[in-house]
């Protein structure tokens, strides 16, 4: 019976008791069977990049949401303007569609 998270093996080795049944099972699972059984999830690397709209928000509301951005993410220090692209889709780039949204950040004093 497979777990459908790819633990399988857990349930036969970290027991402290083995039953008669978890012995004929441990005998029936291989290492290259439980090897084969785990596969990783899909990652973010994996996964195409999906950006999204933010072009219906007006340029308070990018502003807005840049702030936030900014402040859940204050340990990571200086973020770059594609960073902020792919996670809110607002383009903060030299010649950017969103430039307005930039000398708003810059004029703000909360932004560094």
């Amino acid at each position: 019976m497979a777990n459908s998270y790819g633990f399988d093996f857990l349930r036969n080795e970290h027991n402290l008791a083995p039953s008669s049944s978890a012995t004929a099972d441990s005998s029936a699972i291989s290492s290259s069977s439980v090897a084969t059984a785990y596969q990783r999830p899909n990652s973010a690397n994996n996964a195409p990049a999906v950006i999204p709209d933010a072009s219906h928000k007006s340029d308070l509301e990018k502003q807005a949401d840049v702030l936030l951005f900014l402040r859940h993410h204050r340990s990571s220090g200086c973020l770059p303007p594609p960073v902020i692209y792919k996670s809110l889709g607002i383009d903060l780039s030299d010649g950017g569609t969103d430039a307005a949204v930039v000398t708003m950040l810059l004029n703000n004093p909360k932004v560094n």
